[in-house]
């Protein structure tokens, strides 16, 4: 397996696609300073997994983007490509040539791909190891890296030794498996609680099953029941409906009936209060004329009496004329008597008698002057009289007319009260009628409201039934998945407790040691393992698992003497050995007052560490730093520091 080349595009300096092929032998690349050779390596170093970017000369992971110039903008994103060739029997893949890729982009985004397939960053370090390639490994050497690595101690030069010999992939599966196994023991201790409380919770979810099963038949059921209620009473309202709606229809037909009688009955009403106005116009224009006959009469009556007064006056000088007339006639008889007696008186007598015809003459003329006038008195009074009785019989037909006219009048009244009477029955049976419309109105649109709240009932019901179905299914599978994690969980229990009286993961010496065969070494002295029941935070374990390393099979004894017995015993019947932790003899750390923030002690990361514990006394010199640069920086301040 070799290089065969590197693709560049966006990273650092190389703006453009750059490809670099190595032929078989040795490539070198020349050049001055700052045209590009260190960010070859640094791409080939980025390309297997780099994460630190100090280790590229960056502040951080975006500063490998090209930047830009002032003639060109910055790139938004970068990628590295390596390819290698003949891959088959050092990777043991089917490839003959692989590619890795390595792509970032400007937001932070980080991909990583295997011949052109996604893939995840453990992928190709898994690939990679035991085979001398990778970002710490010997196949980068950089400047001053030999020197370091031949000044270096035995423990750091043993990773370069264990990567050319193929065996840091076994530890890494050895590592991954121990912080599992340690996990495990970790979440052991709280199995039994979480089966209590999964027991509880059982105990309480078959109960909830139970009432949520009769709560499904009651609701069922309810629903069966609302469901025919709904419709039985969703029927009687539609039939009240429809009778509501034929009675309403006739009410209204009858109401225009009505209406249209009534509006029929005021035309009639209103001809015979016009024809009663022509009747009292009539009956004021008879009485008016009664009224001007009967001045008509008193004036007559009037006329009448004068005339009678008249010819009383007149019979009484006719008669006073005629008894002058007799007494000269009387006279004369005396005269004549006296003249045929007497001639001496003659001229006496003639003179008497010329003076009595005088008179009498005057009496003829004004009797007949009285006649005259007592037969035209005669004759005013026959015209008076038939006057009279013309007046008589005009107001006897007047009266007749306005008998008539009053019996008429009487009877229009009688018949405008009638129909009064029928007008106002009319319109009470209108508004009775109208009454009843809007009665029936109301209760129609009450029924429609109380039909469609029956039905808002009713779908909300619905609703209800689904979503406490649905509710009853979601606990029947959180029940199912708590059966499931129970079963789980009681396997895993068992597997553990199996797992733990056989002390799997220890050493054949640790085994020895906890299985109780080396009691004669131990001299009734209590063993236990170092990290038997610690509970780390997950954040700090896999720093915790670096600083315990083989401790983590240590086994805590009381003195030195019994961890020589029990040494001497392992090697004697050859059964393995056995990391040991003596009590009292644990590295003591110089730790100044006031130690910054981002540095604290590793026992902190312990949650149930205690002082009694054996590891209290193993991690009390370790610490954790949260900031490489800043506690490199603190520990060259601060020489005096010992951990």
């Amino acid at each position: 397996m070799y290089l065969k080349a590197l693709k560049l595009h966006g990273f650092k300096s190389f703006a453009d696609p750059t490809t670099l092929r190595y032929e078989p032998g040795v490539t070198a690349i020349v050049g001055p300073n700052g045209c590009g050779k260190s960010n070859i390596a640094d791409g080939i170093r980025w390309v297997l997994g780099e994460q630190s970017a100090k280790a590229l000369r960056g502040g951080k992971m975006q500063d490998v983007i090209f930047e830009g110039t002032d003639s060109r903008k910055p790139a938004q994103m970068c990628e590295v490509s390596l390819l290698l060739t003949e891959c088959e029997e050092q990777l043991g893949s089917e490839f003959h040539e692989i590619e890795i890729m390595r792509r970032v982009h400007r937001d932070g985004g980080s991909e990583y791909f295997f011949n052109g397939q996604s893939c995840r960053l453990k992928d190709i370090q898994k690939l990679f190891m035991d085979t001398g390639i990778g970002r710490t490994s010997y196949s980068i050497m950089a400047q001053g890296q030999i020197d370091q690595i031949l000044s270096s101690k035995p423990e750091e030069r043993r990773a370069v030794f264990e990567e050319a010999a193929g065996i840091t992939k076994y530890k890494a599966q050895r590592r991954e498996a121990m912080n599992k196994l340690s996990l495990t023991e970790t979440n052991l201790d709280r199995v039994a609680d979480v089966i209590s409380e999964v027991g509880r919770q059982i105990g309480s979810l078959k109960r909830q099953a139970s009432k949520a099963l009769r709560y499904k038949r009651l609701s069922f059921r309810l629903r069966h029941l609302s469901l025919a209620h709904s419709a039985h009473h969703h029927g009687k309202l539609a039939v009240t409906i429809t009778e509501l709606s034929e009675k309403l229809a006739g009410l209204r037909s009858e109401a225009s009936e009505r209406r249209s009688k009534l509006e029929s009955e005021q035309g009639a009403l209103e001809e015979k209060k016009a024809e009663r106005g022509r009747l009292n116009q009539r009956a004021q224009d008879a009485q008016q004329a009664v009224f001007d006959l009967k001045s008509q009469r008193e004036a007559a009556d009037n006329a009448s009496n004068l005339a009678q007064i008249k010819r009383t006056g007149l019979e009484d000088r006719l008669k006073s004329s005629r008894e002058s007339l007799s007494e000269v006639e009387m006279q004369m008889r005396e005269l004549s008597d006296q003249v045929d007696s007497g001639a001496q008186d003659k001229e006496e007598q003639l003179t008497l008698l010329g003076s009595s015809d005088q008179v009498f003459q005057n009496r003829n003329r004004e009797l007949a002057v009285a006649e005259a006038e007592l037969s035209k008195l005669d004759e005013e009074l026959k015209q008076t009289k038939f006057s009279l009785l013309q007046m008589e019989s005009t107001i006897a037909r007047l009266r007749t007319d306005t008998t008539s006219f009053e019996v008429d009048q009487q009877t229009s009244i009688q018949r405008h009260e009638l129909l009064d009477q029928q007008i106002a029955a009319s319109r009470e049976e209108q508004a009775a009628a109208e009454q009843r419309v809007s009665e029936i109105t109301i209760r129609l649109e009450e029924t429609k409201v109380s039909k469609a709240r029956l039905d808002e009932e009713a779908g909300t019901a619905r609703e209800t039934i689904s979503s406490l179905t649905s509710e009853f299914r979601e606990a029947q599978r959180i029940l199912q998945e708590i059966d499931r994690g129970l079963a789980q969980r009681t396997a895993r229990l068992k597997l553990l407790q199996q797992l733990q009286e056989k002390w799997e993961g220890f050493g054949q010496g640790a085994k020895a040691i906890l299985q109780g065969r080396l009691d004669d070494a131990l001299g009734g002295s209590t063993v236990i393992p170092v990290a038997q029941g610690l509970q780390v935070d997950p954040q700090a374990g896999k720093a915790i698992e670096a600083l315990l390393g083989s401790a983590v099979e240590a086994i805590h004894v009381a003195d030195l003497a019994t961890a020589r017995r029990v040494l001497t015993q392992l090697e004697q019947q050859e059964i393995g050995s056995a990391v040991m932790q003596i009590e009292g003899m644990s590295p003591e750390a110089n730790v100044p007052p006031d130690l910054p923030s981002f540095l604290q002690p590793a026992s902190k990361s312990i949650i149930n560490l205690d002082d009694e514990h054996p590891a209290a006394a193993l991690l009390g010199a370790c610490y954790l730093a949260d900031d490489l640069n800043a506690f490199l920086d603190y520990w060259q301040s601060n020489p005096d520091f010992g951990f």
